[in-house]
């Protein structure tokens, strides 16, 4: 008994150690196997491009793709420029192929759509416009973010609207920055699309549109814009951004108004937003509420404020004196030179002597 356990064990060591040599070996050789069809797709992929390349500098042009993948003509169109590029959309024309990605935007499978969406984007055909628009409100969300880019490498403008409502789509939504960065390649051609979505029930599409509106080609026209919809405007992060956009496109004799009377909002951010904005438009009427400003409850309000006064290049002396008879000498000596506390992510302040500094209190307060 004891000699057929002991040849038991062998035979089942022996059993095991031939499998493992085995799976080994199998796996090795699936490994030559992936690096040698690696390497030969690697080199049908630079013949296939020296033929494109062939095909464009020839002086007799043919517009034949025949064989080349559309994995390899989308890397073509997305690195080439100038006539190089527009010889090859056109021979992708000729070849069929936008009719073929065209068909494929009803593929079942996300990634198919997603990837026509790309190609078509990228050989920019306007019969594609329809197709692209029909993504954008996709059930995937990878077909959304394709269409959405491909949208703004098209050129039309009737995407911008689209767009723009797809931020505020709930079940569908498509992201605030893929947005922005595909109307911004649209151009100045989606300047009346900003402007109108500025007033947009929804407020993820007022702030993009309103962080978006400075950019606009007719400053004029979108301060007006800004002060009408600062008047009415509840959402506090949307009140944010129409401050900053007015203290980029205003002019104080209508701006200054709506931003004085947002130095006195409830949320420190606006009250922030405000006083930035005043010293970047040169409000010098606004010297006794930014000087009010300094003594606000938050760090962050005093220090755009004394930066606003810096920026206006406000008599220093008389803003000390103003300052202090508001505050306070004791209270004013222990703001102006006590250590800080770091403020919130994005809104670090600087030091209370950059405070001091500002305002040219750093020999009149004693410390």
């Amino acid at each position: 008994m004891v000699e057929l356990s002991f040849a038991a064990l062998i035979w089942i060591g022996a059993t095991l150690a031939i499998i493992g040599f085995v799976m080994i070996a199998a796996t090795l050789l699936a490994l030559t196997q992936e690096r040698a069809s690696r390497g030969r797709r690697e080199a049908a992929a630079t013949a296939q491009r020296r033929r494109v390349f062939a095909m464009l500098g020839s002086t007799e042009y043919r517009s034949d793709l025949t064989g080349v993948p559309d994995r390899v003509v989308g890397n073509l169109l997305w690195q080439l420029r100038g006539r190089d590029k527009q010889l090859l959309a056109e021979a992708v024309r000729r070849d069929g192929r936008v009719v073929g990605w065209r068909q494929q935007t009803h593929a079942w499978s996300a990634r198919r759509r997603a990837q026509a969406a790309q190609l078509l984007g990228i050989v920019g055909d306007p019969a594609a416009v329809s197709d692209v628009e029909r993504l954008i409100g996709d059930r995937d969300w990878r077909v959304r973010v394709s269409a959405a880019r491909a949208a703004g490498t098209l050129g039309d403008v009737s995407l911008a609207g689209t767009l723009l409502e797809a931020v505020s789509d709930r079940k569908r939504p498509v992201p605030a920055g893929v947005v922005a960065l595909a109307i911004a390649r649209l151009g100045q051609e989606a300047d009346l699309a900003l402007l109108a979505g500025i007033g947009h029930a929804d407020r993820r599409t007022r702030l993009l549109s309103t962080r978006m509106a400075p950019s606009v080609g007719v400053p004029h026209l979108v301060e007006q814009v800004l002060v009408q919809r600062a008047e009415v405007e509840t959402d506090q992060e949307v009140r944010v951004a129409l401050c900053e956009g007015l203290g980029r496109v205003g002019q104080p004799e209508e701006a200054e108004p709506v931003l004085t009377t947002a130095l006195r909002d409830p949320d420190w951010r606006v009250r922030a937003s405000a006083a930035r904005a005043l010293g970047l438009i040169g409000a010098h009427d606004a010297d006794d509420e930014l000087v009010r400003a300094l003594h606000d409850e938050r760090c962050e309000v005093r220090n755009a404020a004394a930066g606003a006064l810096l920026a206006l290049r406000i008599e220093a002396g008389e803003c000390c004196e103003r300052a202090r008879s508001s505050m306070g000498t004791a209270r004013w000596s222990a703001w102006a030179v006590a250590p800080r506390r770091r403020g919130p992510v994005g809104h670090a302040p600087r030091p209370r002597e950059e405070y001091a500094r500002a305002v040219g209190v750093r020999g009149a307060v004693d410390v």
